[in-house]
């Protein structure tokens, strides 16, 4: 009988010569939960105990991965936007001032080289790489 008693507390119920799981130790913080428990209750663990807890723990994260997934995305489409936006604007401004002066052109930088444009570039060659230095920064950080 003592015997019994000593495997209860190790989560391990004797009846009628079967061995019955009556508890589950926590893989973390190795504290004994009930059977019923799906989640480690000791306080700050919360630790999975089952398969189903973990898969719920999966499918929670799954989805907030997912919304960011889309928020990027959502994000990503609205740069491009304004950046074809600003590209018409640039152009509109430029044909502007090819009707004041026709033998105007310039250099724009853009994908990652200088272009040549119908319209003059206002910056200096030393500005232009200083441009290229900042946009490198902040497609890498991206």
């Amino acid at each position: 009988m003592n015997s019994n008693k000593i495997l209860e507390r190790h989560g391990i119920k004797i009846s009628v010569g079967k061995a019955q799981m009556v508890s589950r130790v926590c893989g973390r913080c190795c504290y004994v939960n009930k059977l019923e428990n799906k989640y480690c209750e000791a306080k700050g663990c919360n630790y999975p105990l089952t398969q189903t807890a973990f898969q719920e723990i999966k499918a929670a994260e799954e989805s907030k991965l997912q919304a960011l997934r889309d928020e990027i995305l959502e994000i990503q489409q609205k740069k491009d936007q304004e950046m074809q936006l600003l590209k018409q604007r640039m152009d509109r401004l430029g044909d502007m001032m090819m009707e004041i002066d026709p033998s105007i052109t310039y250099h724009r930088y853009e994908s990652g080289g200088w272009y040549t444009c119908k319209y003059p570039h206002p910056l200096t060659d030393e500005e232009k790489k200083e441009i290229v230095k900042t946009v490198k920064a902040m497609n890498e950080r991206n």
